[in-house]
């Protein structure tokens, strides 16, 4: 990657994570409620969604673009932890939360409720990295290095090595 190309993705990345910190100024009131109340403002929301996947997707994308046959299932591997992260807590809602029965609708109206107001784990952050990765990842195998392979091969553009 060229420098210019390493500039423009380190300003896009800062502005990111700086305008995802910002977000929370924009007025948009709390448009997140239900029975048990009003949830934080959605902007506040909204500003830690975009700070989270400004962080960890760049990271898994740069990552996964070096040479390793197993990127694509680690991917898919990220995208079933969120899944799995996001079924234990909305079963864990389901049985710990509801200790009087209401509607079916309020069942799952909390349980995304509770995934909008999770920000301290990226859980939808992660599972779309994942599925960032299993698409764009690089699964070539990494360059192997014989004992008769000569620096000339090596230091070659042409080499299979260096790609």
């Amino acid at each position: 990657m060229s420098l210019g190309k390493w500039a423009i993705a380190t300003i896009a990345w800062t502005t990111a994570l700086v305008g995802g910190l910002h977000f929370h100024k924009i007025e948009m009131g709390h448009s997140i409620c239900g029975p048990w109340g009003c949830g934080p403002p959605t902007s506040a929301l909204i500003g830690m969604h975009i700070f989270w996947l400004a962080i960890i997707a760049p990271l898994g994308l740069l990552a996964s673009q070096l040479p390793h046959p197993d990127w694509r299932r680690f991917g898919w591997g990220l995208a079933a932890a969120a899944l799995v992260m996001t079924l234990g807590m909305g079963i864990y809602d389901y049985f710990s939360w509801q200790r009087e029965p209401l509607a079916p609708t309020y069942v799952f109206q909390r349980f995304f409720f509770r995934i909008a107001t999770l920000i301290d784990i990226p859980i939808l952050q992660i599972g779309l990295t994942g599925i960032l990765i299993a698409k764009f990842g690089n699964s070539t195998p990494a360059p192997s290095f014989t004992a008769e392979t000569t620096e000339a091969e090596i230091a070659s553009p042409s080499s299979n090595h260096l790609s």
